[in-house]
């Protein structure tokens, strides 16, 4: 039967044997083990060290033992490779830093699915080294857990904003659909969560699946315009207005005839009144002209149409919005995650230099990549901007790398740690895009 824990020497051979195994990769033999005891000058001999590694195994359940026979001779190697294991390490062996051992932080990204030799991994990792109370509930907790209680915290903090605005646009929408369709069956609360799964299998799957999944979510919702007849449209629409606003002698005389007849308007609004005109024109020859059982007059065909085509664009708004929220949260949940236990860590007294100055880079940076981002005017931008991001996040990774020599893929053969910075970007690829 496995004794208390207060009946275990926090000192002794016990916990000398488990740090011993975290600090070499792969399996240990037990001579290795006797040399490094006598090394720490402990009264030890093949006997009760042998003793010690059986009742590490047997009774406390927190190292692993694997036999291989080299001719007539069987050898024991010792070894921590289980979530388990650390488990019971954490609860037997409670000074035992298992976040500062690069053995038990890859045990985590493992059964976490994440890859030491992936950016998230690489992230995930040097949060779990800089953050004791992170990396214990990682062994406590799944980490799918974590990230739905993060983003709860993201919903209450920095998604705050966002997400009212979302809401609002989601309720004002449902509003104006039932006051025309009262039999609509799908309560205001439904509606809004339907909405951010389809946000979310918008981003994983192509247009055409997601259509016949709105489809089936939301049958009968438009009168006239299907969404796979909206996005053709969409589609045409976007090639037909890249000409039009393409620089040229005919488009300068239609700004300035334009301009003639109503003076005042800025070119931008040109642009809208067009862009507006042209999806009118488009949108009858998709879908009036090709119309045969329309019941009242043209007109009144017109206006339900155009209801269609508002809704629709009301609706791919939204839907950009929340796919925007959740990409904000995918990309920023390691560090929130990192943030909020750094407060629990302040809160108790425990909070390391490193940690504290990390999360106060993470958030300088983060600050500083809003800022570009509101100022951003096209695709481009927004893409540098995330760009300059994930690389001001790598340099304030290399220092750590550096300082610590972990994780040992990255730290090899460097005498800095902007060359650390350096070989991260050419490993991950990101050299090409600085060009």
């Amino acid at each position: 039967m496995a004794r208390k824990e207060g009946d275990i020497s926090q000192n002794g051979v016990k916990p000398d044997i488990i740090k011993f195994i975290l600090e070499n990769n792969g399996q240990v033999e037990e001579p290795q083990i006797r040399e490094h005891l006598k090394k720490k000058n402990k009264k030890v001999n093949q006997g009760n060290v042998n003793r010690h590694l059986h009742e590490l195994r047997d009774e406390f359940n927190c190292i692993e033992l694997k036999t291989i026979k080299k001719g007539r001779r069987t050898y024991n190697l010792w070894d921590i490779t289980k979530l388990e294991s650390l488990k019971n390490i954490q609860i037997y062996f409670k000074n035992i830093e298992l976040n500062k051992y690069e053995k038990s932080l890859m045990i985590i990204l493992n059964e976490t699915g994440h890859f030491i030799t992936s950016l998230t991994g690489l992230q995930f990792y040097i949060r779990l080294f800089l953050s004791a109370s992170f990396f214990d509930m990682c062994i406590k907790t799944n980490i799918e857990k974590l990230f739905s209680r993060a983003w709860k915290i993201y919903l209450c903090d920095k998604g705050f904003g966002e997400d009212l605005h979302i809401k609002y646009l989601l309720n004002e929408f449902y509003t104006l659909y039932i006051k025309d369709n009262p039999n609509f069956e799908i309560s205001s609360e439904t509606f809004q969560v339907t909405m951010r799964e389809l946000a979310q299998r918008k981003a994983e799957n192509s247009e055409e699946i997601f259509s016949k999944m709105w489809e089936e979510k939301f049958s009968g919702l438009y009168k006239e315009i299907t969404r796979e007849k909206f996005m053709k449209i969409k589609e045409e629409l976007v090639q037909r207005i890249a000409g039009l606003m393409e620089v040229n002698p005919e488009t300068e005389l239609f700004y300035e005839k334009f301009g003639e007849k109503y003076p005042g308007l800025s070119r931008e609004h040109m642009k809208e009144i067009l862009i507006d005109k042209v999806y009118h024109i488009i949108l009858e020859k998709e879908v009036l002209d090709h119309s045969k059982d329309y019941e009242n007059s043209i007109e009144s065909f017109r206006k339900t149409i155009g209801q269609d085509r508002e809704m629709h664009t009301k609706m791919e708004r939204i839907l950009e919005l929340i796919t925007l929220q959740q990409s904000d949260f995918k990309m920023s949940r390691f560090d929130l995650l990192l943030e909020s236990f750094l407060y629990f860590d302040i809160l108790n007294g425990i909070d390391s230099p490193d940690e504290l100055e990390f999360v106060k880079k993470l958030k300088e940076n983060e600050a500083i990549r809003d800022a570009l981002f509101t100022e951003s005017k096209d695709q481009k931008d927004r893409e540098e901007v995330v760009l300059k991001w994930f690389l001001s996040d790598l340099e304030q990774s290399s220092k750590i790398i550096f300082y610590y020599k972990k994780p040992s893929i990255f730290s090899k053969n460097y005498n800095t740690s902007d060359e650390v910075y350096q070989g991260l970007i050419d490993f991950f690829g990101f050299r090409s895009l600085l060009k």
